[in-house]
């Protein structure tokens, strides 16, 4: 748990909310062999045969998804995730929901992101969509193996960066971007 490991891991954490957020498109295989450090101490990403890209309407399903999360609205979580994926089957709403709603209280404090085990709940959102027959979009699933790759990371060399709140500092402002006055008014004259 050197200073210099712990600057890695949360430069890593960065780069990861960056790319998804904010640049839509990401290291789809971003494990230990494909993360190097050059002399300078600059994070470099190597391989980049998989790669994900995100539209701005899947960035905006993410950001939803998280605003959701946050303030435990179990009905907007699972509309997110039908709509992130294909129903192969019809879904049992009320038992999707209870679903989603068991695993959001395991994983989470209610109202507050905190410090949770962040790839287990995508895990558990991967095992909800799977389990109701969702497939989800290509592009979510690559992003979901990327998400619980750079935590393992993280967490067996610093387990205490705090990756979920490193990763709100990028949602925030694009969540109060979305809800200006000037914004809200836009959607709600087209």
């Amino acid at each position: 748990e050197s200073p210099e490991a712990k600057a890695a891991m949360i430069e890593v954490v960065h780069a990861a909310a960056k790319q998804t957020f904010i640049d839509g498109f990401f290291h789809g295989d971003p494990h230990s062999g494909n993360i190097l450090i050059n002399d300078e101490g600059t994070i470099c990403l190597i391989d980049w045969g998989l790669v994900g890209h995100l539209t701005m309407a899947e960035r905006d399903d993410l950001l939803t998804l998280a605003l959701a999360v946050i303030t435990n609205d179990i009905d907007t979580i699972a509309r997110v995730l039908l709509r992130m994926g294909t129903p192969l089957d019809r879904v049992n709403m009320a038992e999707f929901k209870a679903e989603i709603a068991r695993f959001r209280a395991e994983n989470l404090e209610v109202s507050s992101l905190g410090d949770s085990d962040a790839s287990r709940m995508i895990e558990d959102f991967a095992g909800a969509a799977q389990k109701y027959r969702v497939k989800l979009a290509t592009e979510y699933s690559v992003l979901a193996k990327a998400a619980s790759t750079i935590e393992g990371i993280v967490r067996t060399l610093d387990p205490d960066v705090p990756i979920v709140e490193i990763a709100r500092g990028y949602i925030e402002p694009l969540i109060k971007q979305r809800y200006t006055p000037q914004k809200l008014l836009e959607e709600a004259l087209s």
